[in-house]
């Protein structure tokens, strides 16, 4: 049987994704899968034992319209993807974009949410298999795991999801070579940015719960690393970072760019991550690393990584997983993530 998924982006999403690619493979031993993927994202399914190809999409020069190269490239894919016939479609996205790509397949049976899960309504004329959620199905990967086993013929109740990302050999000694760390410190890495700015933290911010961090461990024990995702990003870093170089040793290291293998590489040697609700954190839990994330807009009900090596902290304000992208009371929204309980949770973590 020839499967084809369809999430095409954002970075934590396909990341939530991908631990279905064993539970499809377990089964269904015999299927042929393939996926389609914004190209910002290709490097997250590299390597990947259970994918047969990788349809890149290149979305942000196609949402130019009429962009040099968009209609041939588009028809080549659309041919591509054809030639494959592919038994079944699973859209796991869910919005008009992956609708389109869903039915251009060519796949008969195209499997996707109901009208109770989709993104956007739109997406619901594309699909003509839809998958009811149940109440319980809360988490998002609970969500797309009920969608990937309505299709493939089996139910959801006691299918586990594991890591899902591979790391090539060496990669790993390498990054850490490349960035001079210490075993036998505390390594922490803070991802900071994140799309939405109703997702993230003030530099303000950030200073209190670093300069809480090395109060609780001690500079002298911890190095605390800051990964970043565009030049806005890195400014940032660089600003909070700055603010403690007064220190006799200053324990925060800015991250050079990276790949995003060797960004998963880097995180399998941190002893935590710490973030907002962000792809990078996302890719921390799937390599199997220990994580403290926190919500404002979002909930960590239906995002946070899950199990035991994982905490998560929600904005104990009244509005708090309101899904807004901009906020008329950012400061009072990102005090309600507490500096202390994010000590205290990393106190955990690392007696683990």
């Amino acid at each position: 049987m020839k499967i084809l998924i369809v999430k095409i982006s954002a970075f934590g999403d396909v990341v939530h994704t991908m631990p279905i690619l064993p539970v499809i493979k377990k089964l269904s031993p015999d299927s042929v899968i393939y996926w389609a993927v914004d190209t910002r994202f290709v490097g997250l399914l590299e390597d990947s034992p259970y994918l047969d190809g990788v349809y890149s999409l290149p979305m942000r020069r196609w949402n130019k319209l009429f962009a040099a190269g968009s209609v041939r490239e588009a028809t080549g894919l659309i041919k591509a993807m054809r030639s494959q016939r592919f038994d079944l479609c699973i859209d796991v996205q869910g919005n008009l974009k992956s609708g389109v790509v869903s039915l251009l397949s060519g796949a008969k049976l195209r499997y996707g949410f109901d009208r109770g899960g989709v993104r956007e309504m739109p997406n619901l004329l594309f699909t003509n298999r839809k998958v009811p959620l149940l109440q319980s199905d809360v988490h998002i990967s609970r969500r797309i795991l009920r969608v990937v086993t309505g299709a493939v013929g089996d139910s959801i109740e006691g299918v586990k999801l594991y890591p899902s990302i591979f790391i090539p050999a060496g990669l790993r000694e390498d990054v850490r070579k490349k960035m001079g760390m210490d075993s036998g410190k505390i390594n922490i890495a803070i991802h900071h940015g994140t799309t939405w700015e109703t997702k993230r933290l003030s530099g303000r911010k950030w200073t209190a719960i670093v300069s809480a961090l090395l109060s609780a461990f001690g500079a002298d024990n911890m190095d605390l690393y800051f990964t970043w995702g565009d030049g806005e990003e890195e400014r940032v870093a660089k600003d909070i970072i700055e603010g403690f170089a007064a220190r006799k040793r200053n324990p925060l290291r800015l991250v050079p760019s990276l790949t995003i293998r060797e960004l998963a590489a880097f995180f399998s040697l941190m002893d935590i991550t710490i973030g907002p609700d962000t792809g990078p954190v996302h890719l921390a839990a799937a390599i199997g690393g220990k994580t403290l994330s926190f919500y404002r807009a979002t909930r960590g009900e239906r995002n946070a990584p899950v199990g035991p090596s994982h905490r998560y902290i929600q904005a104990s304000v009244e509005c708090t997983g309101c899904l807004k992208k901009e906020c008329v009371d950012t400061e009072k929204c990102e005090d309600g993530i507490s500096v202390e309980e994010i000590v205290e949770k990393a106190r955990e973590l690392l007696k683990l």
